[in-house]
């Protein structure tokens, strides 16, 4: 009997997470001449998108910046501490994608794509170098 509550609750706990990693998703480099007008204008102004988070101050620059908005984004803290353990960004149909730290933020969607740059700090050497940036672009489902 106890066996058949062993491979219940792991049957439960193995089908029940509906999280795509994004190691699950196809994915390309893309340099700065290759991103969407979109992105370089925020890549250009990035002050101007100032969007109130819920972990973050008022005003301050969100973790994830949804230039088509059909996104929401989580960060999911540790049970241990006051770290974060990964991030889920949900669409509207429910599909949810866990980002694994270290990345870079912010992260950008736009289109159905994820963007996250290669380098950390990217946007205060945006203005100088952004040229030299580098994105991978993970394609959201």
């Amino acid at each position: 009997m106890k066996y058949i509550v062993f491979a219940f609750c792991f049957m439960t706990l193995a089908c029940g997470n509906s999280e795509i990693s994004l190691e699950q998703l196809p994915n390309k480099v893309i340099r700065h001449d290759s991103l969407p007008t979109e992105i370089k204008d925020f890549l250009i102004n990035w002050k101007e998108y100032k969007v109130p988070s819920e972990n973050r101050k008022s005003g301050s620059l969100s973790d994830v910046i949804c230039l088509d908005e059909l996104y929401r984004f989580e960060a999911i803290s540790t049970w241990y501490g006051p770290w974060t353990s990964h991030f889920l960004l949900s669409n509207i149909n429910g599909l949810r994608y866990r980002i694994d730290p270290p990345q870079s933020f912010p992260f950008i969607v736009f289109k159905k794509g994820l963007y996250i740059c290669t380098d950390y700090n990217y946007l205060q050497h945006s203005s100088k170098n952004y040229k030299n940036i580098i994105f991978v672009r993970y394609q959201l489902e």
